[in-house]
């Protein structure tokens, strides 16, 4: 097991928000492979199976730690500002605030298409004040880059105004 991402993966575990990773945790695991594939270079052939399979672990661990990560961020928990997956991880609240409200009807939708007000020029063909309709994929895409706003249905809009919606 690769210690770096164990002693993470135990901190992600243990606590209840997402624990800060420091790029310096990353540099070490970086220079640790480095070494190792360096030395690995005049192995003998089960040395080098060991490190393939150190590979594989580490690679089974890091895939836990994200797994575990982008669980927590779906959920909600507030992404640590001194983080190096910070802009990934708003990426996620993004994509589940999406994903809530295209569940909740709350977004007018006509024959498979979001209804979207441009915000920003992200799009070649496409203005500021825009109101567009895009498929639930490149809706996704541009929400995600805070190019769009989808549209509301008036209740829902309403509603929110008014303070009942959260």
């Amino acid at each position: 097991m690769s210690s770096p991402l164990i002693r993470i993966l135990r901190d992600e575990v243990w606590s209840s928000r997402l624990q800060p990773i420091q790029e310096l945790k990353l540099q070490d695991l970086r220079q640790g492979l480095d070494n190792g594939l360096q030395a690995g270079l005049n192995a003998s052939i089960e040395e080098r199976r060991l490190f393939i399979t150190l590979l594989e672990k580490i690679r089974n661990d890091a895939k836990r730690v994200a797994e575990l990560r982008l669980m927590k961020t779906s959920l909600g928990v507030e992404i640590p500002s001194e983080t190096v997956d910070k802009e990934v991880l708003s990426l996620i609240t993004r994509i589940r605030d999406f994903l809530v409200k295209v569940y909740s009807t709350s977004i007018i939708v006509f024959d498979k298409k979001v209804l979207a007000l441009v915000e920003k020029p992200c799009a070649a063909n496409f203005r500021v004040g825009d109101i567009v309709f895009l498929d639930y994929s490149e809706a996704l895409i541009q929400y995600i880059r805070g190019c769009v706003e989808l549209v509301e249905r008036p209740v829902f809009y309403y509603a929110r105004k008014l303070g009942i919606e959260g």
